[in-house]
């Protein structure tokens, strides 16, 4: 798992805190800092083959840390898990 820049987009509930990407870029998340229930997020995106667009594929919400949802990911990727 590595960490990845991507422009971040204001919002007024959630704030982007780190891009992630698999090893080989077809998978991308990213944690969020939900700013009314001062929790986190964590969105996983998905490259489509035919025109390489991401598309979000699942959303989890309610870690208590930010670490939770980055183990999180690490995790997932780690055993291949879909």
């Amino acid at each position: 798992m590595k960490a990845i820049g991507f422009s971040k987009v204001e919002m007024p509930f959630v704030e982007e805190l780190q891009w992630y990407s698999n090893d080989d870029e077809s998978e991308i998340g990213c944690v969020f800092l939900d700013k009314i229930d001062k929790n986190y997020s964590l969105s996983l995106f998905l490259k489509s083959d035919d025109d390489h667009i991401f598309e979000c594929y699942n959303t989890l919400v309610d870690f208590n840390t930010f670490y939770e949802a980055q183990k999180w990911l690490s995790d997932k990727w780690a055993i291949g898990y879909k």
